[in-house]
């Protein structure tokens, strides 16, 4: 972990231009570093926070926290895929829960490590090289600490919808005929059709009707 977080690779990165987490939309943002490394994590934590001040970034490991956090007391985890265990793994299914609105990021030492290898034949993706990961987290935190919190204010929403009124109080006479309802289906169909072609022909062989009949309904409704 020091190799990978030396003076010498805070100078290489020194000189980016990277957008602070102090920035309105990304400001009091909570990360969490997971490593058995202790001192790895805090030397870690000692670089983020250095970059960036207006952050909450602490340090712990999977044996204090377990797999299961309820809650997502932080924005984004920043989690060290070791050589042996399956504990980050674990705690990548539970975050991919229901209530996993956090980012997960992982990290490891080598491509054919056990871990790394086991996380990417799960579609992993997120999964950064040591050698690299202080520079990256610089430039992607904050569009992480935004991902989370867009998961969280969608999750939000959308649990705080009312129930769609039913219709069951509509009387007969409001409801569609059958003439006009296959009009406007057909008025509808057309016009997603158009939008998606662009072009009357390509829209006619995927509605399987000839050109000119085609063209005859979407004259007839104006939709040229």
């Amino acid at each position: 972990m020091t190799v990978s977080f030396n003076d010498q690779l805070l100078e290489r990165h020194a000189g980016s231009q990277v957008r602070g987490l102090a920035d309105p939309d990304c400001s009091c943002a909570s990360i969490a570093i997971l490593d058995a490394d202790h001192n790895g994590a805090r030397l870690l934590q000692a670089h983020l926070s250095d970059r960036f001040p207006g952050a909450e970034i602490v340090a712990t490991d999977l044996e204090q926290t377990g797999v299961s956090l309820p809650g997502d007391p932080h924005d984004v985890y920043v989690v060290r895929l070791s050589d042996c265990g399956a504990k980050e793994l674990a705690f990548f299914v539970a975050k991919e829960g229901p209530a996993g609105d956090a980012s997960v990021v992982f990290w490891g030492r080598h491509p054919q490590a056990p871990q790394v290898a086991a996380a990417r034949a799960l579609g992993i993706r997120r999964v950064v090289p040591a050698a690299r990961l202080l520079g990256w987290l610089c430039e992607a935190l904050p569009s992480l600490v935004s991902e989370a919190r867009g998961r969280r204010l969608l999750r939000q929403a959308q649990s705080s919808l009312p129930a769609i009124p039913d219709w069951s109080d509509t009387p007969a006479t409001e409801r569609l005929c059958l003439m006009q309802a296959e009009s406007m289906f057909r008025e509808t169909y057309l016009r997603r059709l158009l939008a998606e072609t662009g072009s009357c022909r390509r829209a006619a062989e995927i509605a399987g009707v000839p050109y000119r009949t085609f063209y005859d309904m979407v004259k007839k409704l104006d939709l040229r």
